[in-house]
Order: C-alpha cells, then structure tokens, then sequence
C-alpha cells in the first residue's frame, strides 16, 4: 500500500514522470508501474488545462502575424494607389531619389 501511495500522491501528482517512478519502484517493465499508477483526476485537469495554455498562446500569435500580414498589404495598395496617382515626371524624380538614397 505504501508503494502504491507513493507512486500515485507524492510521484505522480507531482509531475515525477512515469518512467522515473519505475526506477525508483524497480520495476523492470513500466506496464507494472501503470497497475500502481493510477491517473488522478486533479491531474489530468492540470495537464489538459496546461495544453489549453500552450494552443491559446499559439492561437495568439497566429494572430498577430495574420494581423501583421494585413497591416503590410494594406500599406502596399495605398503605396501602389499613391504611385498610380503620379505622372511620369514624378514618378521618375522619385525613382532618381530613391537610387540616390541608395547610393549613400
């Protein structure tokens, strides 16, 4: 009973993994281990509630490049809208001061 507590409240509930707790256990197959290694409710909770934190935090960043993808076409049809205003004089003294800055 004592191995059986050990292995399931203090190892395991703590994050000890499974293969670690066979060790201590001198179990030679972890299968032995998994009869004394009941999985407690409490911490499948705590596993499923970190795995909802890492989605939401990917979900979060997806996000942001999406938003970060909009923000640039966006910045890209106003410039092509801008360039399609000017006249061909224009658009080549901008050209030449763009090559200029190059230049530098």
């Amino acid at each position: 009973m004592a191995r059986h507590t050990f292995a399931t409240t203090v190892a395991l509930s703590n994050g000890m993994p499974i293969e670690t707790v066979s060790k201590i256990l001198g179990h030679s197959k972890i299968t032995t281990t998994q009869i004394y290694a009941r999985v407690m409710d409490h911490k499948i909770k705590s596993n499923m509630d970190a795995v909802q934190r890492r989605l939401d935090k990917k979900a979060r960043q997806l996000e942001k490049e999406h938003e970060l993808k909009l923000l640039r076409k966006k910045n890209a049809d106003a410039e092509k809208d801008k360039y399609a205003e000017m006249s061909k004089d224009q658009l080549l003294k901008k050209l030449n001061k763009i090559m200029n800055e190059k230049s530098d």
